[in-house]
């Protein structure tokens, strides 16, 4: 019962915020794709794409941070999962 409500509840999650074309969540914002790869909440086939978009603004702001005290704690998750501690690192 509760795995079938977690596909489910992942499944609308994916369709109200995931835009298929830029392939990235809500507004692009750092926080908003942290979270939904950190949380589990991005289809597996999606998850480079969506990595690569959080990596790519990092990196677009000179390695800044635009997370908030709210998100900070999501990026470097998400990036530490990724194998993306390189990016961690050009941060800080």
């Amino acid at each position: 019962v509760f795995e079938k409500m977690a596909r489910d509840v992942k499944a609308s999650f994916n369709k109200a915020f995931f835009d298929p074309v830029k392939m990235q969540y809500d507004s692009a914002s750092q926080t908003a794709n942290a979270m939904a790869l950190y949380m589990g909440l991005v289809e597996e086939k999606n998850k480079k794409a969506v990595v690569d978009a959080l990596v790519r603004d990092i990196q677009g702001r000179n390695n800044a941070l635009t997370a908030g005290d709210i998100g900070y704690r999501y990026v470097l998750k998400a990036l530490e999962q990724a194998g993306r501690s390189d990016i961690i690192f050009d941060m800080n």
